[in-house]
């Protein structure tokens, strides 16, 4: 028996009224939502378990995209919603317009389908007007599907492939003569710029327009041009008669704007243009608006970017659209918002990485004089043996263009990001089939866009890229650089960069990318390549702004990324998030964020650098001393500032490449740091207040305030436990009166001085990624109290490491014991932990704390002494909290 769906389903209903031309709503509330993988309607209806109740936008990877589990769902899921349609739709035409779904869509209307998209991230729309039951109840179903699919680019790359529909559904209705909504995602109007001086601007657009009525029309197409303010600039009207069924180009030359108000990031100026369709009786039929900024501008292989006849360095970020517990599923809000810090940043343009986002980005970048470069999702590999791919591919470069084609913030067309990423030769063949699908896709930007560029952005193998014919083809060359970070020495950036420019002095050329991954939580003042720590993410943009700002053949660069953002695969500091961003998912702005501020922003600044570590420990150098110096930066655009501690001068320091660093004498409690600068009679200045918890040398000296010591063993940086409001301090040899280890060494995994591994059962994977080995005993003279110690640990080898680290480690050790760490720990004498065998007991990779309660009498302090019966003990973190 055929189920029907209204029997099954209890939707929200949305009743759609006919207006006098178009109207347009959103269809983002009130969804039923399965995931299945199913993909037949009637079958999937017969599911009738797990129906979720949503409101777009919705994306189904918004959990366990960042959960603990290695994966995420790839596959089919379905939305249902029920709408009326009022009875005076008779003579309309409705549409469903998506701004996205990833990554093939199918609509059916009361069952039928209404068509079907390829591609997760250009927008597209069906029409449903045949489909529709008048002044009744109408059933939409949609089918999401983001499985891999082999023909549908991106085939692969370091972010997450999210599913659903993740973006804003709109239901359209117009009359039967209107703009084309069925042009790839655009809204029928093209508008260009053919000149643009100081003294004057020509505008020139095009239009599709559709007639569905049974008879020829007779129609006025009326565009108008006002400024800002609304006023009326100028007008142009074209008589059009255009027969049922046809769909009719019309172009209108000769708009003519004196003395224009150019459009740049320092004045963001947006006319607007509107464009109407009127009967023969002058009445309102269909209307669009678009956006209209005024420049003119090129890129110069040796002068870098030009904007209205002057050299502006483009500096800005790459960006993903994610955000924490959402996914892929951001509020135009939530887009605008980054697109306002980015701004506030002082950034002037934007990489959208690696794939269209959101309207709202775009809308912003016009209102706010962001310059922006976008792409489609061609990253890593191609399908060489597929058709399908390829149309796909070209497929999306006209949805890319069409979509966002009135834009001003739009100055770059890209594709095809990091095609040779592992630095591997290929064959002649594969770079024919690579070269000959870049020529295609560069020639169809060229036919739909005559008047911007196109950039391909390579990863730094200068002959692969070089014997591809990626580098010759696009009108700019983006490098992907990332030395200091992949690369060794934070010098090569330069050398490379300066190499590449005397082999292609007459290309231009933009860094598209360049970082290096940072925790918030993680802290560091001996900071090293991949510690994941603040400090290093600092001093690597420290270089790079400045080897960037100091060659004028560098027309821009993007630094990546903006935001944190998902990435499956990823196991750093933070599992299955890239943490390059200069803000986390969550939005917290890192240290990093003001270093560009102060590089970039105009108005006067000056930022406490870390001032979001915000409890930090320390011990006092002497008995002489009831302070902790710990350097501070300060990042401004001023020459000189001056820091107090609790409105006590600390003195002033010269800004040297933006910067100044304080060492500062913190004490026991509350810090409360000023950091000032005087403009003349004006005075700007930014705050901080630092906790502080200061350790006594001896750490008994006065044993009525002894609080706790928290260790990140085997370490090279502090861990700020914000949630418990501690920092886990970086380890160090013990010495009499304080505390530490009495031998071993820290682990490494590798050049890394923290493991890759993901740590189950905990989020404070810094703490237990680092690891004290064979550590003899660690000392702490404490005062005589009780004491809660606390002990963690994780295996962080596998069994072939362990085999290979372990083997042969004295004269009588066996294979079997080699291949085994089994080892006791005693507590000031008393045996706490017998035959601990992590990886047999726990597992690999696992968080193993324990807790025990201790006193402490006679002066002896704490002693916790590792014994290893096979192989050598280790130990990953261990705190000592006084409790009475």
């Amino acid at each position: 028996m055929r189920l029907s769906l209204f029997l099954i389903f209890s939707f929200f209903s949305v009743t759609v009224f006919a207006q006098g031309n178009r109207s347009i709503q959103t269809l983002n509330a009130g969804w039923k939502f399965h995931k299945s993988n199913t993909s037949e309607l009637q079958a999937v209806l017969r599911e009738k378990e797990d129906w979720e109740q949503v409101n777009l936008p919705h994306c189904f990877n918004a959990e366990d995209g960042e959960d603990e589990k290695y994966g995420y769902y790839r596959g089919g899921a379905w939305y249902f919603k029920e709408i009326s349609i009022d009875s005076s739709y008779q003579n309309q035409r409705v549409f469903m317009y998506f701004e996205a779904a990833n990554q093939v869509c199918e609509l059916f209307v009361n069952g039928v389908s209404a068509g079907k998209h390829i591609g997760g991230y250009t927008s597209f729309c069906f029409e449903i007007t045949s489909l529709l039951k008048l002044g009744a109840k109408n059933v939409i179903t949609v089918r999401v599907d983001n499985s891999h699919n082999e023909n549908i680019p991106p085939l692969d790359a370091d972010f997450s492939f999210m599913g659903g529909l993740y973006r804003d559904v709109y239901l359209i209705t117009t009359n039967n003569v209107h703009f084309d909504l069925l042009n790839n995602g655009s809204n029928g109007v093209f508008i260009e710029t053919p000149t643009v001086t100081e003294q004057t601007a020509t505008v020139r657009l095009r239009a599709t327009i559709k007639n569905d009525g049974k008879a020829k029309q007779k129609i006025l197409q009326y565009t108008r041009i006002t400024d800002a303010g609304g006023k009326m600039v100028t007008t142009k009207s074209t008589a059009v008669t255009i027969l049922p069924g046809q769909i009719y180009q019309t172009e209108q030359n000769g708009f003519s704007i004196p003395n224009p108000h150019l459009w740049s990031p320092d004045s963001p100026y947006l006319y607007t243009v509107t464009t109407e369709i009127r009967d023969s009786k002058g009445h309102l039929i269909d209307q669009i608006s678009n956006p209209l900024g005024l420049r003119w501008y090129t890129f110069d292989a040796n002068k870098g970017f030009i904007l209205n006849g002057k050299p502006l360095k483009l500096i800005g970020v790459n960006r993903h659209q994610y955000y924490s517990h959402q996914g892929f599923a951001l509020s135009n809000e939530q887009h605008v918002h980054d697109i306002e810090l980015l701004k506030q940043m002082g950034g002037n343009c934007l990489r959208i990485a690696h794939y269209p986002h959101d309207p709202a980005i775009l809308e912003a970048c016009d209102r706010l004089g962001i310059i922006a470069t976008e792409e489609i999702p061609i990253v890593n590999y191609i399908n060489e043996n597929s058709n399908d791919f390829r149309s796909n591919c070209l497929n999306m470069a006209v949805e890319l263009v069409r979509r966002d084609y009135n834009h001003p913030s739009v100055f770059v067309w890209a594709y095809m990001n990091e095609m040779l990423n592992n630095n591997k030769p290929k064959k002649p063949e594969n770079l024919r089939h690579l070269n000959k699908l870049a020529i295609s896709i560069d020639s169809i930007l060229h036919k739909e866009d005559k008047n911007r560029f196109t950039m391909i952005p390579n990863a730094e193998w200068f002959e692969g890229y070089r014997d591809a014919g990626l580098i010759d083809l696009p009108q700019i060359c983006g490098w992907n650089i990332y030395e200091g970070w992949y690369g060794e020495k934070l010098s090569d950036f330069e050398q490379f960069m300066d190499t590449f420019h005397k082999k292609y002095p007459n290309k231009p050329v933009m860094i598209t990318e360049y970082g290096a991954g940072a925790d918030p939580r993680v802290r560091s003042f001996a900071p090293e390549r991949f510690d994941f720590s603040m400090e290093y993410q600092n001093a690597y943009h420290e270089h790079y702004l400045k080897a960037i700002m100091e060659r004028p053949y560098i027309a821009g660069a993007f630094a990546w990324a903006f935001v944190d953002f998902f990435a499956e695969p990823r196991v750093d500091a933070t599992p299955h998030v890239n943490n390059k961003g200069l803000i986390t998912l969550d939005r917290e702005l890192k240290d990093s964020y003001f270093l560009y501020q102060a590089y970039l922003q105009k108005s006067p600044m000056v930022s406490i650098a870390s001032k979001g570590w915000e409890q930090r420990e320390g011990s006092a150098a002497s008995m002489e001393e009831d302070f902790c110096k710990q350097p501070v930066t300060i990042y401004s655009n001023q020459l000189e500032i001056e820091l107090f501690l609790q409105g006590k001068s600390l003195g002033k320091k010269t800004v040297v490449n933006n910067k100044a660093v304080f060492e500062v004498p913190f004490a026991n409690g509350s810090n409360l740091l000023e950091a000032v600068c005087k403009i003349g009679s004006n005075v700007i200045k930014d705050v901080a207040t630092i906790q502080f918890r200061l350790w006594d040398f001896p750490l008994n000296k006065h044993p009525e305030s002894f609080p706790f010591i928290h260790v990140n063993a085997g370490s090279n940086y502090s861990y700020y436990d914000k949630k418990n409001h501690c920092t886990w301090m970086v380890d160090q040899p013990y010495s009499r009166g304080s505390w530490g280890y009495t031998s071993g060494k820290r682990y490494r995994a590798g050049s890394r001085p923290a493991s890759q591994r993901e740590i189950s059962c905990t989020k404070d994977e810094p703490l237990y990624q680092t690891q004290q080995i064979d550590p003899g005993s660690y000392r702490f003279d404490v005062p005589d109290g009780t004491y809660e110690v606390s002990l963690y640990f994780a295996e962080l080898l596998s069994e072939a490491q362990m085999q290979k680290s372990l083997y042969n480690l004295t004269a009588d050790a066996t294979v079997d014991k080699a291949v085994k760490r089994i080892f006791n720990v005693d507590i000031n004498g008393y045996p706490f932990l017998r035959n601990l065998n992590l990886k047999e007991q726990y597992g690999e990779a696992v968080a193993v704390p324990f807790k025990y309660i201790i006193d402490v009498r006679d002066s002896k302090g704490i002693e916790i002494k590792f014994s290893a019966l096979a192989g050598v003990p280790v130990i990953n973190a261990l705190s000592v909290v006084r409790i009475k």
